[in-house]
């Protein structure tokens, strides 16, 4: 008996291996959680808010980028396909309120988030609908959490402007003096994936 996470019927109808890569909505298709494309590829980034860029120096917006990191594990060669974004934020990292112009599944894997008054832990998520505005902050030990929409090209406008976040933002990365080796210890693997010989 197959695995038919593994193997697919071929044309003459027995099993063979599944097809990987990139494919269009149609397609089975494995993913193996290792980072698919850049982010940057998928994600129109407008920028920051003036007065955030204004207030914060560019070593210090660096810094604070050190406890977060973001990878596309899944996304279809299809406008109108699916796409799936792991999210790994160290102990403390806020994420400034934002918004998307589309809609999105969030579902927390591993650690903790603040959303509001709320905590959410391992199986916990929420749904946020496209132009609604929120932001999280990481628990003590981090969190990784799973972004799963049915869009393969997004946007994201950052609204926060609020002295206090970024206070808080820079001071958590003073803190943890920029999160040195956050990316190893998250998991990070800059591989590529390889077909089955």
């Amino acid at each position: 008996m197959s695995d038919s996470s593994d193997t697919q019927d071929n044309e003459a109808g027995s099993p063979g291996p599944a097809p990987t890569g990139q494919g269009t909505r149609a397609d089975f298709r494995i993913f193996t959680g290792e980072p698919v494309v850049d982010l940057m590829q998928i994600m129109d980034f407008p920028g920051y808010p003036e007065e955030v860029v204004n207030s914060i120096p560019p070593d210090e917006f660096a810094r604070m980028a050190g406890g977060a990191l973001t990878e596309v594990v899944f996304c279809q060669n299809d406008p109108d396909g699916y796409s799936l974004v792991k999210v790994s934020l160290a102990a403390d990292v806020i994420l400034p309120a934002h918004t998307h112009n589309v809609d999105c599944l969030y579902y927390v894997i591993a650690g903790r988030l603040h959303l509001g008054r709320r905590c959410l832990g391992p199986g916990a998520g929420f749904y946020v609908p496209r132009g609604a505005r929120y932001g999280y902050r990481a628990g003590p030990d981090g969190v990784t959490v799973l972004e799963f929409r049915h869009a393969t090209s997004f946007d994201i406008d950052v609204t926060d402007k609020r002295p206090s976040t970024w206070n808080d933002l820079r001071e958590a990365a003073r803190k943890h003096d920029g999160w040195p080796g956050f990316f190893e210890t998250a998991g990070y693997r800059n591989t590529s994936i390889e077909p089955d010989h």
